[in-house]
């Protein structure tokens, strides 16, 4: 985890990567993308740009060291500090105070996923008269 802008323009150019905004996104929409990967839902704007989001929005980017195979970009993530915070497993002034300084922060993401399911259960009961009595 960084909020070092420097860092991560490093990293991005170490992948062949320039900012985005994804439009129409559920969250803040800045992203990475390859220049030459670049869809309609995507806009290529300048570091400039990046960074003054990056610092207004109080974001925090997420990656990890270890690349897969190939050319992609790897595993990413660009969230917001309170997510970073919730999300990491040092302590929250340890983890302010790193990224204040503008230090990497490594550490393990810590996922909670809570899973709502409704069961219901429907049962057919069938009965038969099997035998009647009139009665006064």
């Amino acid at each position: 985890m960084t909020t070092d802008t420097e860092q991560i323009r490093e990293w991005a150019e170490a992948h062949n990567a320039v900012p985005v905004r994804v439009r129409d996104s559920d969250d803040h929409g800045h992203s990475f993308a390859h220049r030459d990967e670049l869809g309609e839902t995507h806009e290529e704007y300048t570091w400039d740009e990046f960074n003054g989001q990056f610092e207004d929005e109080d974001l925090v980017f997420v990656y990890h060291e270890e690349e897969p195979a190939g050319e992609g970009l790897g595993f990413f993530e660009i969230v917001e500090r309170e997510q970073a915070f919730d999300r990491a497993d040092l302590g929250r002034d340890e983890l302010e105070d790193s990224l204040r300084r503008g230090e990497t922060v490594t550490t393990e993401i810590v996922e909670t996923q809570v899973i709502e399911q409704e069961i219901v259960e429907r049962d057919t009961i069938e009965s038969e008269v099997v035998n009647t009595d009139l009665v006064e």
